[in-house]
């Protein structure tokens, strides 16, 4: 026992052992998913140079190991799980904590977006090997993290906009988020009911692409179908938000398609919604607030669409339709609403079918010498991919992202003036 080279070797064992005690306390403490959570987020200046500070809660027992990389890869797909990036900003932290950082500089100053991770990991993943325990070795291979996108001052410059800490935008996350939403948050639509509508009959090839004849879903297409029978003028330019509600459904109808103004998603869904509420064969609406994470942080910029849900009585259920991009949602022969689309497996949400309810996506922007810029898309060409895609220097997140939580406004119907049985035709 006095060899030296037999006390080293004694010494280096419970050093290992009491490693590996805390690497097994650690463990227990940080591989539940909600053992990390992300309560704020906040930018901030120092010294000109704009950063970021996040605010995570953790349990007091976890040490863990922050890290900010910059990367124009996926970090965790399947096809760049050895794709570390650059390394910018590191810290360890017990317990509840601000992380904060400075943006790099030399990415600050191109006019292009940027991608960032915050990866959190138990900081024991730097002292054991990974292959002494699994379980361990699965937290370090598969940590928290942040996926962050950045648009720089410079960029925003590029557009138009003056905002010197620029944006910063959530994307994917697999922490914890306070996302409890109040249903029915939403303020409802005020709106007299609607005495003329187009009348457009549905096509055949959307139709036969259903596969139901419930009379309230195919007045809900229908009525999809009016936007799309002509291109619409998109963007944010036009006449004011009150004085365009103020008119009769076609004159509003007749603005956007003459470019005298304009849509987005909100205000298309908006316009849909009170010609459905107004139907006499759709019993009842509500609007969708659909979120990467919900309420938004300060200075972090939500993942969002507006979207639509009408109601069933043959079904007893609600069923979610997306009038911007002209689809609704259907796994395993049956309609969905967007609640269900929360609660689905990722892997089921790969296998969600965006069911196209229009032949084609008719749209055009004008810029302000007046010149039109028109695009005629199918909705499978028009709508993003399911998955979140980096290509070419710009990201796109995936449509499947914004149903990690959705915000439902208060049914809505209007009194009808007359009674009708008109059912909707097909053409």
């Amino acid at each position: 026992m006095n060899n030296p080279k037999q006390i080293s070797k004694i010494i280096l064992g419970a050093l290992i052992i009491a490693a590996l005690g805390v690497g097994v306390t650690l463990t227990n403490a940080s591989l539940n998913q909600d053992d990390i959570i992300l309560t704020g987020f906040t930018h901030s200046t120092s010294e000109n140079l704009p950063g970021a500070t996040i605010q995570i809660e953790q349990s007091p027992l976890s040490l863990t190991f922050s890290d900010l990389i910059t990367t124009d890869n996926d970090l965790f797909s399947q096809d760049n799980k050895n794709s570390l990036g650059t390394s910018y900003s590191t810290n360890t932290f017990r317990g509840a904590n601000n992380i904060s950082w400075a943006y790099p500089p030399e990415l600050e100053k191109p006019a292009t977006s940027q991608r960032y991770y915050m990866v959190l990991k138990p900081y024991a993943c730097k002292l054991i090997p990974q292959s002494l325990y699994s379980a361990f070795a699965k937290s370090c291979l598969s940590p928290k993290y942040i996926e962050l996108i950045r648009q720089t001052p410079a960029y925003l410059a590029s557009i138009g906009i003056d905002k010197p800490d620029g944006y910063t935008i959530a994307g994917r996350t697999n922490l914890a988020l306070p996302m409890k939403v109040d249903i029915q948050s939403q303020a409802g639509i005020q709106f007299k009911p609607t005495e003329i509508k187009p009348y457009l009959s549905i096509p055949k090839e959307v139709y036969d692409r259903l596969k139901t004849n419930n009379p309230t879903v195919l007045e809900a297409v229908r009525l999809t179908n009016v936007f799309y029978s002509k291109p619409i003028r998109v963007g944010t330019a036009g006449i004011s938000q009150a004085q365009f509600n103020a008119l009769p459904i076609d004159s509003r109808l007749d603005l956007i398609w003459s470019g005298k103004s304009a849509f987005q998603c909100a205000g298309l869904r908006d316009m849909w919604l009170e010609m459905a509420a107004s139907s006499n064969i759709i019993p009842k609406v509500r609007r969708v607030g659909a979120y990467n994470y919900y309420p938004p942080f300060q200075d972090l910029v939500p993942y969002s669409h507006a979207l639509a849900e009408f109601w069933v009585p043959e079904w007893n259920k609600w069923v979610g339709i997306d009038p911007w991009y002209g689809m609704m949602f259907r796994l395993d022969g049956i309609l969905l609403d967007t609640t269900e689309l929360t609660e689905l497996s990722a892997e089921d949400k790969e296998r969600v079918e965006m069911l196209p309810i229009v032949p084609k996506i008719k749209q055009y922007t004008q810029s302000l010498d007046g010149k039109k810029s028109y695009s005629s898309l199918s909705v499978k060409q028009n709508a993003p991919a399911l998955s979140s895609k980096w290509a070419n220097g710009s990201y796109s997140m995936g449509y499947m992202d914004y149903f990690n939580t959705v915000d439902l406004g208060a049914s809505m119907s209007a009194s009808k003036a007359t009674e009708t049985t008109d059912e909707p035709k097909v053409n």
